[in-house]
């Protein structure tokens, strides 16, 4: 085991060998480890302040009325739900501080309530026994500071994940779904309401105002309750199978509009085909345009709405559009358990995006556009890393675009006919309800007749991507195919477990497409035929979720050795495009000659040019001679050296050296000298005096050492790192920057 010592994790050495740079590789108490996740339904990555939920929510009955030169709302909601405890005294619901309760009513008398710290808490008149209704209204009025917006032109609703709170109270997860809803919006009467379900009335008032009532009765989450647009619309619509099909745009993009949803009963019929009919068939499908500012667009069951910028005459839109349709199936008749699950929306209609392109414009546009969402989400990854369950960031490339190929991953695992007959068994056991990653997992597992848990680990629990190098050399009729996976695994980044295609030419008969199985850092696989190979390609047709590169054996460049402080430090470097499987370092004392040659690494030193190595094994001023043995990727190895250098002296100080790099990001390393050994504690604090990590070093030695600083979670700012080793002292300064 290396001694290299990683801050919030107290690792001890054996021998007394450090490898001083390792990129890729990181010690792991196991290499297959992770942490089992439980699926008992609890909250996700969620803000919404917890509320008991000991009620089912039936029904919402909202009578907004949109005060459009005070941004500003008022009115009432009607909540109906039943008790699912005995003896239920109090509800309470998720209500934003933005609004302003006056009142609450059940059965047309007052009820007691408080309103504080975003919840609504409601005491009943009378208690309720399990299974009993009851009906409560709130009335309110405000400035919605999220959720529902006011815009130059009218306003709009988008609710994701927990903005419904902020303009009407209610349970504000998507694992309670209302059985119906009515909507009752007041406003101007020159605007026009677009929204969910089925319009049922539009009265006009005294005072220039009308109102609009819409109702559906398909279940919903409130995230996608939505007033998808008050404007002075133009409207215009079609059909399919049936289905009335709505648009609600600005009068001055008529003609753009006409052009831009023209593929809308075409993406209708695919998705019906793909998946299953159009789950609101009863109601509508509705495009509403809106002045969204960042937002792209809302999938807001039966009426999407739609930016404003994405009305385009030129179909630049159309993965937009058919990402939002998707959603019919995808987020709305089938919404996630928690928002742990947030992929299983987002990532399945990013997929969908693609899957019309496949359709609409064959194969190699379609892996055009999963390469598209695999370099969009290795820029992100680049910056921050972190898994599609429970994401630290729910709008990233992370849950779209890598969320999309796990899905398509997983296509290429089962093959397309398991794969699609899975995902709608997924989807129809769970339509109009909500779902959780295990149960996609159940499903797929199901049709593919083996457990899944190693896939779903690698690459939804946990975090990052394969990067493989390969090469391959031919000897008569047979070629020999070595591939090495080199990313950098640590507990987050696992070593991916995964079918790979080689497709492989040979000069007499044909194409051949042999699937391999990569588990390991390096596998070799040897294959005949009757003609020589001319050529291999790996996984050609973009079934994997990597980064790869064809490279050749390792010819060192360098290999050199300088005295360290009762050490000798070891540098190699490899020319350009060269790769190894890894290295061994061996050494003799010079008096012996090539005699008693000793290997000084445990296990074989991976990573990328330039390497290094720093052997303690040594005694102070003493002259020794090294080898350098390269493992190569097609088997066999070369040797390198000897070259020859004195051991330096002895530290006979205690010192702290400044970290380097600084400014750090993401991990910088910590050189300490002891004058002899010492159990070593390293803490870093920030300008407040707050500790804000620590570690305890078990195995220092007398002489240099070296500590990795894990910096990737804190704030960029000034912070002192602080060394205590045997009643000595010692603190620096160093800038962490993101």
């Amino acid at each position: 085991m290396r001694s290299r010592f990683t801050l919030g994790i107290i690792a001890a050495a054996a021998g007394s060998a450090i490898a001083l740079f390792n990129p890729a590789t990181d010690t792991v108490d196991d290499p297959r480890f992770f942490v089992p996740h439980l699926y008992d339904g609890a909250k996700g990555t969620s803000d919404v302040t917890p509320v008991p939920h000991d009620y089912d929510v039936r029904e919402y009955v909202i009578d907004v009325k949109l005060h459009d030169v005070e941004k500003k709302i008022s009115g009432n909601c009607k909540i109906t739900a039943s008790s699912s405890k005995n003896d239920l005294r109090k509800v309470q619901f998720n209500f934003a501080n933005d609004m302003n309760v006056s009142a609450v009513k059940q059965d047309g008398k007052n009820c007691t309530f408080k309103h504080a710290n975003d919840v609504l808490e409601i005491t009943l008149l009378t208690p309720k026994q399990k299974g009993e209704k009851f009906a409560v209204t709130a009335f309110y009025s405000g400035k919605p500071q999220d959720g529902l917006y006011f815009t130059s032109k009218g306003a709009y609703v988008c609710s994701a994940m927990e903005e419904a709170q902020h303009w009407f109270p209610c349970y504000d997860l998507p694992n309670d779904k209302a059985d119906r809803v009515e909507l009752k919006v007041t406003c101007r009467d020159d605007w026009y309401v677009a929204a969910n379900g089925v319009l049922k009335g539009e009265k006009s008032n005294p005072g220039g105002t009308k109102t609009f009532t819409w109702v559906t009765t398909n279940r919903i989450a409130t995230y996608l309750v939505s007033i998808s647009g008050a404007y002075k619309y133009s409207r215009f619509g079609t059909s399919w199978g049936g289905i009335p099909i709505r648009y609600y745009v600005f009068p001055e993009h008529r003609a753009s509009a006409e052009i831009c949803f023209e593929y809308t009963p075409r993406m209708m019929n695919f998705f019906s085909n793909r998946f299953w009919r159009y789950p609101f068939d009863d109601e509508k499908y509705g495009i509403a345009e809106a002045e969204m500012g960042y937002f792209g667009g809302m999938e807001n069951q039966t009426c999407i709405t739609l930016n404003s910028p994405y009305v385009r005459p030129d179909h630049s839109s159309d993965h937009i559009l058919a990402h939002e349709l998707s959603h019919m199936w995808w987020g709305d008749c089938i919404s996630p358990g928690t928002w742990k699950d947030l992929w299983l929306n987002e990532g399945f209609a990013t997929y969908c995006d693609a899957l019309w392109e496949e359709h609409d414009k064959g194969k190699q546009a379609f892996r055009a556009r999963m390469q598209l969402f695999a370099n969009t989400y290795f820029a992100e990854d680049a910056r921050h890393r972190f898994p599609v369950y429970a994401p630290e960031s729910p709008w990233s490339a992370t849950v779209y675009q890598k969320g999309a190929w796990v899905m398509h991953m997983l296509r290429h695992v089962l093959g397309e006919e398991k794969f699609f007959r899975a995902w709608n068994k997924y989807g129809r056991a769970h339509e109009y309800s909500h779902a959780f990653t295990y149960e996609l997992q159940r499903a797929m597992e199901a049709e593919y007749g083996k457990s899944l848990q190693e896939f779903f680990d690698d690459w939804v629990y946990r975090a990052g991507y394969p990067v493989y190098e390969y090469d391959w050399t031919t000897a008569g009729n047979s070629v020999t195919v070595n591939i090495c996976q080199v990313q950098k695994q640590s507990r987050l980044t696992p070593l991916f477990d995964m079918p790979i295609d080689l497709t492989i030419t040979t000069r007499g008969d044909g194409t051949h497409v042999e699937t391999v199985f990569v588990k390991d850092r390096h596998h070799r696989f040897k294959f005949a035929y009757g003609s020589p190979v001319t050529n291999v390609e790996f996984d050609k047709y973009g079934w994997v979720l990597c980064k790869k590169s064809n490279v050749v054996d390792v010819p060192v460049a360098s290999f050199e050795a300088q005295p360290a402080r009762g050490a000798v430090k070891l540098t190699w470097k490899t020319n350009p495009g060269a790769r190894a499987a890894g290295f061994n370092v061996y050494r003799a004392p010079t008096a012996g000659g090539d005699e008693g040659r000793t290997k000084l690494n445990a296990e074989l030193i991976t990573g990328r040019s330039p390497y290094a190595y720093l052997d303690r094994d040594v005694e102070a001023e003493e002259r020794y001679r090294y080898w350098l043995e390269a493992a190569k990727l097609s088997g066999g190895s070369e040797t390198f050296g000897p070259v020859e250098c004195e051991a330096g002296k002895r530290a006979s100080t205690f010192a702290l050296e400044q970290n380097y790099p600084n400014p750090a990001r993401d991990v910088t390393t910590v050189r300490f000298s002891l004058p002899v050994p010492a159990e070593t504690t390293l803490s870093v604090y920030d300008l407040a005096g707050r500790k804000v990590r620590t570690s305890r070093i078990t195995a220092c030695s007398e002489g240099e050492n070296e500590t990795a600083v894990d910096v990737s979670s804190l704030a960029p700012g000034v912070y002192t790192y602080r060394l205590e080793a045997g009643g000595a002292v010692a603190a620096r300064k160093m800038v962490v920057v993101k």
